[in-house]
């Protein structure tokens, strides 16, 4: 459920580059899984078991911070896009648009 809607949202964002960031996405994801295990792991060894809700729910936390922050940044660079002369077009060819 989660997966079509990320990439969809990141093919959005990456236009042409879209097959390289997706399989970069995919990438991270395993990656996401073996440390998410580990981590389990190590709470489970250095905690008791009823503690992984705790850790689970700080990584949600976490994560949507991380959320937050990319939609920010989205923001500021479509707005910065919107802005009249700011095109890289222009900014190459020494030309104000």
């Amino acid at each position: 459920m989660f997966n079509p809607a990320q990439q969809h949202r990141l093919i959005g964002l990456s236009g042409p580059s879209s097959g390289i960031v997706l399989s970069l996405q995919s990438s991270v994801i395993y990656v996401g899984s073996a440390l998410g295990a580990s981590v389990g792991g190590a709470v489970v060894r250095f905690a008791t078991v009823g503690q992984i809700g705790y850790f689970a729910g700080a990584m949600t936390v976490l994560s949507l911070a991380v959320f937050a922050a990319s939609l920010r940044l989205e923001r500021r660079v479509k707005q910065g896009a919107a802005v009249p002369g700011h095109s890289s077009s222009a900014d190459e060819t020494g030309a104000a648009g």
